[in-house]
């Protein structure tokens, strides 16, 4: 499915419906998501680059290894 283009439904069943219409839902929210995630990691990168960074590495470096210890 194209980015922007609407779902196709082939049927008017109830379940399907509800079905495209969580679909749509979902696409909306996983695309956000994307968008949030490609700029946090674009700033970050940016961040790290011009030679201030320093404090930023520092600290998500502890939040990885804090998430790491709590896996395990």
């Amino acid at each position: 499915m194209a980015q922007g283009q609407a779902t196709k439904v082939k049927k008017k069943k109830k379940s399907v419906l509800k079905r495209a219409a969580q679909a749509r839902q979902h696409a909306e929210v996983n695309r956000a998501n994307r968008t949030r995630v490609r700029t946090l990691i674009k700033k970050l990168r940016t961040a790290i680059g011009s030679g201030t960074g320093n404090r930023y590495k520092s600290r998500l470096a502890l939040a990885f290894n804090g998430v790491k210890t709590a896996k395990a």
